[in-house]
């Protein structure tokens, strides 16, 4: 930490410094990805991303049906 950090620490008082190291600490990405799986949306997204795998495989499925006869044709 910088002696500006320092000075900041050493005014704040003790509630607000474990305010502060609350604030501070930041979730894990693992722990952010499945948070989105947490609370009144959770439904919501996992038919997002039950949509969105289904979106993928169609567009995968599409591009391939759509490559091959070309392929083999030339």
């Amino acid at each position: 930490m910088t002696e500006l950090d320092e000075e900041i620490r050493k005014a704040l008082s003790s509630a607000e410094l474990e305010t502060l190291s609350a604030l501070s600490e930041e979730p894990g990405l693992f722990a952010m990805v499945f948070g989105v799986f947490k609370g009144k949306m959770l439904l919501w997204n996992i038919f997002g991303m039950v949509l969105a795998f289904a979106a993928t495989g169609l567009a995968l499925w599409s591009g391939w049906n759509f490559s091959i006869p070309a392929i083999r044709a030339w």
